[in-house]
Parts: structure tokens; sequence; C-alpha cells
């Protein structure tokens, strides 16, 4: 999910399973032959994990060709894994543009 914030535009993975807020999981991207790490915060509700300033720039660069993304995502002794797709990807960001700028 991508959502316009006071910093910009905020990359976030939405989970099914809500995290403690106080946690900062783990997360590992795999996308195009590349794997990248973040620790992420906790949404108030648990149910979405930002991503920092980092990942944001690389949805904006390298993951645009991409198709899918695999996540990893650890927090103590329980692990999440699955894909995202990343189909309109880029008109989502396009269209947020303005609201980042402001």
């Amino acid at each position: 999910m991508l959502r316009c914030s006071k910093k910009g535009v905020d990359a976030i993975i939405v989970v099914i399973e809500p995290f403690p807020p106080q946690t900062h999981p783990k997360i590992t991207l795999h996308v195009g032959g590349q794997e990248f790490y973040f620790v992420s915060s906790v949404v108030a509700t648990g149910v979405g994990l930002i991503l920092p300033a980092d990942g944001m720039q690389l949805a904006k660069g390298p993951w645009r060709n991409a198709d899918e993304l695999s996540v990893k995502i650890s927090e103590g002794d329980a692990e999440i894994s699955g894909v995202i797709k990343l189909s309109g990807l880029e008109a989502a960001i396009q269209s947020l543009a303005e609201c980042a700028a402001k």
C-alpha cells in the first residue's frame, strides 16, 4: 500500500495478523535478483508495516519494472512470507506525487 504522509509517500506492507505497535519487524525483500533488508515501524492499528524512506526510493526506482516482490517478515520467532504483485505501481506513485509535494 502507498499513502501520503507529512514526509512524502510511505510504502506500507499490509498484514492480516497485527503486530504490536512497539515492535520493529525485520523485512527482507527480493526483486529482480536483488535482496534488500529493512527494519519497519508498525502503524497504530498493527496491520501495516511502514518501510523506511530507502524502501520508498526503491519503489520509485528499481521496482518500477518488476512484476512482483517477494517478502519475508520476521519478528521474534514469527515469520511471514508472501509475494506482492507490483502491477500499477508506477501509476500509483505518479498519482500520489502531487500529494507528496504539499
